[in-house]
């Protein structure tokens, strides 16, 4: 994580054989993947319908897929070939140096046992699976509206998030709201971006390469 290049930027879709016009495009490809006729361990993995249920394995032969473009390059050197089909092409750039480099002087700091080598240790490992968490979430919140302007407070809450709320409980000075959190998510248009909850499955993706 703090050395791999990362996806960064928007996305751009593409038809056809991107490395036809880029040869170092990077991003996600939808690929024809032939495998080398021999290969004792095959390394790319695919998931597939079995009469046991949906399994995944690393077998010989052809199909169609997604692959990273890094993981793509590397299966080329064991013999692999990709037609590229279409996809998504992102620029590259160093995200996580800093944050990896600094728990990981931590770790070297407190030795094995001490709370702040675990600390670190967690927030390392809890990185790697941040970017894919899921956006379908429940927040729980208690108001107070035992006054004017809590109450004020809470009823331009309910015009503005009212259609999220799932459940409630009315404890007299107090209610407590469950609601669909997808709701916090807000587009901003000058940056042409959506706001509220921090992830991204392209660089959980690239992640997941890794390990």
């Amino acid at each position: 994580m703090a050395n791999t290049p990362m996806p960064i930027g928007k996305p751009i879709a593409f038809q056809g054989n991107i490395r036809a016009v880029e040869p170092n495009a990077y991003g996600f490809f939808y690929c024809k993947i032939t495998t080398p006729e021999f290969l004792q361990h095959p390394i790319l993995q695919r998931s597939v319908m079995t009469s046991e249920g949906l399994r995944t394995v690393a077998a010989l032969g052809t199909w169609e897929g997604w692959t990273n473009s890094a993981e793509m390059d590397n299966a080329i050197e064991f013999g692999y070939t990709f037609e590229i089909l279409h996809g998504y092409q992102f620029e590259t750039g160093d995200l996580f140096s800093g944050y990896i480099n600094r728990m990981y002087e931590l770790r070297l700091k407190y030795p094995k046992g001490d709370p702040m080598n675990l600390i670190a240790k967690l927030l390392m490992n809890s990185l790697y699976g941040k970017f894919a968490m899921k956006l379908d979430r429940k927040e729980v919140s208690i108001y107070n509206v035992s006054t004017e302007s809590t109450m004020n407070e809470f009823k331009d809450m309910i015009s503005e998030l009212g259609e999220s709320i799932e459940d409630w409980v009315n404890l007299g000075t107090h209610f407590v709201i469950i609601r669909d959190s997808l709701a916090n998510i807000k587009y901003n248009e000058k940056e042409d971006m959506y706001h509220g909850q921090d992830i991204n499955i392209a660089i959980a993706s690239a992640k997941g390469l890794l390990y």
